[in-house]
């Protein structure tokens, strides 16, 4: 009858779920008090673990949002724990004028020696990860430098990560000054209508 399949369909997924946070609850993935990224690309989603139950796992979310997700649908989802990291990275993509390209080698060997001065003893140097400072490519408008620099003992999470990052923008601001250059900024021209 109808009344048994809905039954026989409901208890499948009441067990699936119940089979998923066991698995969930007895694999080290990750524990109550984790930051964690569920999903990859545009997709995923981060926050800190504050449940972990048999049918769902509670997270919060950086704004502070509470978000309660089936044990079921995070069973297939790529999960990166943050929380077990030493090391992170810090990425930036600068634009320079055209008309400082002569100045730009210059400018990317002191803006590399400003952010490790700025970030000793953390900073990865030994050539076992990528300590660059490079000239990354020509765009209509601008010319694109990345720096793209790596750091043992600190998360890539939390205030320690934060303020990390904000020295190596300060000294890269700082080798800037120094070259006496400036950031180049895209403009937007916006056309009023005419009546």
């Amino acid at each position: 009858s109808a009344g048994t399949l809905a039954v026989t369909l409901g208890t499948q997924t009441l067990v699936s779920h119940i089979v998923s946070g066991f698995t969930m609850t007895t694999s080290n993935r990750f524990y109550v008090g984790d930051f964690v990224k569920f999903g990859q690309g545009s997709g995923s989603f981060s926050g800190t673990v504050t449940s972990l139950g048999w049918l769902e796992t509670t997270v919060r979310g950086g704004n502070e949002l509470i978000h309660t997700i089936p044990n079921a649908k995070l069973e297939g989802i790529p999960v990166s724990n943050l929380s077990r990291h030493e090391r992170c990275q810090v990425e930036q993509t600068l634009r320079f004028h055209y008309k400082d390209v002569r100045k730009l080698p210059a400018l990317l060997e002191t803006m590399k020696q400003e952010i490790i001065a700025a970030c000793e003893p953390n900073i990865v140097t030994d050539g076992s990860r990528p300590c660059r400072v490079v000239w990354s490519g020509y765009s209509e408008r601008y010319l694109e430098v990345m720096v793209d620099m790596h750091f043992e003992g600190i998360k890539p999470i939390g205030d320690k990560y934060w303020n990390n990052r904000q020295k190596v923008l300060m000294a890269i601001q700082l080798a800037v000054d120094k070259h006496d250059m400036e950031f180049a900024v895209l403009q937007c021209c916006c056309k009023g209508a005419v009546s």
